[in-house]
């Protein structure tokens, strides 16, 4: 009865070896699928992190293009602007220059036909 015991104790003890070696075996090939999905999900993530870093970067060049440019056509403007300006007060110095001429022909035709008056007095 020992021997039938014993034969138990023993395919009960190379079973167990047996699931053991199974298991480390599954829990091996475990760990490897795990740690390939880690390796993929990080090289994920990274890719995304370095398209949103170049992206980035141009955005940033674009926004210093972007900036230089407004400068520039604030300076353009600005300088329109004084242009503009001094054409208009040449504008005004011209209307008031030929306001000042129609007035000071005014006065000569006033004073011209005055002293006609005081040379050739009307008759009468």
């Amino acid at each position: 009865m020992a021997s039938i015991f014993d034969e138990i104790l023993t395919e009960h003890a190379k079973k167990q070896l047996t699931l053991k070696e199974s298991t480390a075996r599954q829990k091996q090939v475990a760990l490897a699928s795990v740690s390939e999905l880690m390796d993929l999900l990080v090289d994920s993530v990274n890719k995304n992190v370095q398209e949103i870093f170049v992206n980035q970067k141009r955005i940033e060049v674009e926004t210093r293009a972007l900036v230089n440019s407004v400068g520039q056509y604030t300076k353009q403007t600005q300088q329109w602007v004084r242009t503009l300006s001094s054409f208009d007060d040449a504008l005004k110095e011209i209307g008031d220059f030929e306001n000042w001429t129609k007035t000071i022909s005014w006065e000569v035709e006033t004073m011209a036909e005055a002293l006609q008056h005081i040379a050739h007095p009307p008759e009468g």
